[in-house]
């Protein structure tokens, strides 16, 4: 078997542990849902690839926002303090939180505490979106975002 797969069932193994439910990633992708089955986390590792990728929808782009207001949030991804090393992307008509990380750099510890980190700075951002979408606040776009 090679490191890189014996290391990845390592980190799922404890991961496993430390939620208390058996987590399998044998087809490259393992989903996590919250209490209410909302999307916690998919967690993926693409074939031949050395970097674990963490991603959640915060919204869908269905609930009628304007072009403006996708362009207010994706000026957080230049707020480093605010994204803790995520940053948002638009994918199939939803807004996701991602990150990525190498698998090199983890260990059991590590990888639990990021699975857990974004599981809950999901949680902050699908708590801060409304008010950072609130159409009452003048809120100036980036020029360089402007259409």
């Amino acid at each position: 078997m090679h490191h890189t797969e014996t290391k990845i069932k390592e980190l799922f193994s404890e991961l496993s542990d430390s939620v208390g439910s058996h987590l399998d990633i044998k087809t490259g992708i393992c989903a996590l849902y919250d209490h209410d089955g909302q999307e916690a986390a998919i967690i993926e590792i693409p074939k031949n690839s050395e970097m674990i990728i963490l991603h959640c929808e915060l919204l869908s782009m269905n609930e009628g926002l304007t072009i403006e207001a996708y362009q207010h949030i994706m000026t957080k991804n230049f707020s480093i303090s605010d994204m803790k090393g995520c940053w948002f992307a638009l994918e199939h008509n939803s807004l996701k939180l991602c990150t990525q990380r190498a698998i090199t750099d983890m260990n059991g510890v590590r990888f639990c505490n990021l699975v857990n980190g974004f599981v809950q700075q999901g949680k902050q951002w699908r708590e801060k979106l409304p008010q950072l979408l609130d159409p009452g606040l003048d809120i100036p776009l980036s020029p360089w975002l402007a259409v």
